[in-house]
């Protein structure tokens, strides 16, 4: 599960739209759940940033 910083980091990276760390920051978080063997949120990261 993504930490109280990473959501905080996360939601304000949306709301002054700062797209680069955005992405960033949700690839870490999916990163961390795959690493927890929950692949389906790594797979759909990527699948939407096609």
């Amino acid at each position: 599960m993504a930490s109280t910083a990473q959501m905080k980091s996360l939601l304000n990276s949306h709301y002054v739209g700062d797209d680069e760390h955005f992405n960033t920051v949700a690839l870490q978080i999916a990163t961390s759940e795959a690493q927890q063997g929950h692949q389906k949120l790594y797979l759909d990261f990527f699948e939407l940033n096609r």
